[in-house]
């Protein structure tokens, strides 16, 4: 499965994955690549979907819609103020709208051109271009003690004595993925290198507020804080900062706080070396862990960046489809929702559920059993990728050995005189042609192990 798909179907199925391997390897570049192909087709149906149609006269005032609405596509219009395109015929003529009542032309060979015969009407499109980047890269720096460098803080001494809210590009983009035009558009807030600091330190309560979202939103700023937060924006104003002061105030006129919704994605990214944080256990239960390994000088050469099979627009509309959907259920109705028992049959089990109890039963041998979110994860993971690929039943095998070394092994950790026996007896216990992935990671577990006695799995 490409790094592109899987990163994907991990985020639907739990909205906080980690990209982790050596400096150097892509993982940054992995979490752009995804992000990017939402951004490219978000604007291609951006630049679709706002075309706007008046109506001019001869002397170029606008009959049709209303000042007040033309008045709305200007605001909307926010990374070219004034300035649009205007069409007829296939052609385009660049404009500008003069007191939301009349266009002018700015170049005057082009009124000739366009306008047309005596005091006829004739209707423009107006493209307004309002699309915003769906992904913000956050770089998390070692100084992180606590979560205001994420998600800000209420300073009381503004400019001129007021109290303001320092807002944050996490805090940018949590509004962003709020805003009314934006329900099911994905949002993506890459934090580079998170491990240069703990993560509990600035993430924490990040974590399990999306923990609880699962079951019903929650609220990353409060409502009487989320007031300074629009108050801050007003004091600031520009058509960027409109755009944001519209999801608050959608969110007041609620009586919520900025909460975190269903469109919204965390990827992290963490190098392994001296230099960074391990990852808790808590980080560790609420994340989806990806490996990105190292290439050859030969690969690296020929390697461009990272392939989906999907195009932009297949990747856009799964996102769009699989994100209003529930997995957070009772737990045998999730099992009952992956699908007929009876396609998950795999050697020395009878089910997926009796998959799990064995690999549970080996790993408690050492003491390093799982919970309940971690089977609950599995099946999620295996719901959202069997989704992902329309049911299709080939890619069963490759979704089950991404769910065991994403959600089941990734804490295994030990010296020589304990993981032998776990790593061993999971080998024995699976069909190496089914489990072809996961050997592979166990073998190079133990290989690791002989080098330097002790080794973990994400190592």
């Amino acid at each position: 499965m490409n790094t592109i798909d899987n990163l994907a179907i991990s985020l639907l199925s739990k909205p906080f994955t980690v990209l982790y391997g050596p400096s150097g390897t892509g993982k940054t570049r992995a979490a752009i690549e995804l992000a990017q192909k939402i951004n490219d087709h978000s604007a291609l149906l951006t630049k679709q979907n706002n075309v706007k149609e008046i109506t001019i006269n001869s002397n170029g005032l606008i009959v049709e819609p209303s000042e007040d609405e033309v008045r709305e596509m200007v605001t909307a219009n926010i990374y070219n103020d004034n300035n649009f395109e205007a069409e007829k015929n296939g052609q385009l003529f660049p404009i500008q709208m003069e007191c939301c009542s009349n266009i002018k032309f700015l170049n005057s060979s082009d009124e000739t051109t366009y306008s047309p015969n005596g005091t006829a009407t004739a209707k423009i499109n107006i493209h307004i271009d309002d699309h915003l980047s769906c992904y913000k890269v956050i770089p998390v720096a070692s100084n992180w003690s606590d979560n205001k460098s994420l998600i800000g803080y209420i300073n009381p001494f503004g400019t001129n004595g007021e109290t303001i809210y320092e807002i944050t590009p996490f805090i940018e983009l949590l509004l962003l993925a709020n805003h009314p035009n934006n329900v099911n558009k994905p949002f993506f807030s890459i934090l580079d290198e998170m491990n240069l600091s703990h993560v509990e330190y600035y993430l924490s309560d990040i974590l399990s507020l999306m923990e609880i979202s699962q079951y019903g939103e929650n609220e990353v700023i409060n409502f009487d804080t989320l007031k300074v937060v629009k108050r801050t924006l007003q004091l600031n104003y520009s058509k960027y900062n409109h755009y944001l002061l519209t999801a608050a105030e959608r969110l007041l006129n609620s009586n919520k706080g900025l909460i975190v919704p269903q469109n919204f994605f965390i990827v992290g990214t963490i190098n392994l070396d001296e230099t960074t944080q391990m990852l808790s256990n808590k980080v560790l239960d609420r994340a989806h862990l990806i490996k990105i390994d190292t290439l050859s000088p030969s690969q690296a050469i020929d390697s461009t960046g990272y392939s989906s099979i999907f195009t932009n627009e297949d990747m856009y509309n799964k996102f769009s489809r699989i994100i209003p959907l529930n997995y957070y259920e009772n737990f045998k109705d999730i099992y009952n929702t992956l699908a007929i028992p009876s396609t998950f049959k795999y050697p020395n089990s009878d089910d997926l559920i009796n998959l799990l109890d064995v690999l549970y039963n080996e790993l408690q041998t050492i003491d390093q059993s799982f919970g309940y979110r971690v089977i609950q994860e599995v099946f999620t993971y295996m719901i959202t990728g069997f989704e992902f690929y329309d049911k299709d039943p080939i890619y069963l095998d490759t979704l089950l050995n991404n769910a065991l070394n994403q959600k089941v092994l990734v804490k295994l950790h030990g010296n020589r005189r304990t993981l032998p026996m776990a790593c061993n007896g999971l080998k024995a216990k699976l069909d190496e042609a089914t489990f072809s992935e996961v050997f592979k990671r166990l073998d190079n577990l133990l290989f690791r192990l002989e080098l330097r006695g002790q080794a973990t799995f994400i190592s």
